[in-house]
């Protein structure tokens, strides 16, 4: 509970001034169905990359159970695939983001 904290004070620090610049770039008539294509696009988003890292620790998991290891040490294996599959589409973000280019205003 007490790490979840930090955790909860982090997401709203990012969240809120994030969901400010994705409907500061839309036309104030527009406000209403951008807050609804967000707020739809970061369910579904959470949803997915929910089942994509289970699916992935669940096959970690087996392939490290079918090697010979044992239980909990499959499990460690799945959950490392998942950490390591989470790490690379980060680094991939970040590349990403560091190559957008903010568009100038007169």
């Amino acid at each position: 509970v007490a790490l979840n904290v930090p955790l909860g004070i982090g997401m709203s620090m990012v969240m809120t001034p994030l969901m400010a610049l994705s409907l500061g770039a839309l036309p104030k008539e527009l406000y209403g169905h951008g807050s609804a294509i967000l707020n739809t696009l970061q369910q579904l988003a959470g949803a997915l990359g929910t089942a994509v890292f289970i699916a992935l620790m669940t096959l970690g998991a087996a392939v490290a159970a079918e090697s010979g290891a044992g239980a909990a040490l499959a499990q460690a294996s799945g959950a490392t695939w998942a950490f390591v599959a989470g790490g690379v589409m980060c680094t991939i973000a970040t590349a990403l983001a560091a190559t957008l280019r903010r568009p100038r205003r007169a």
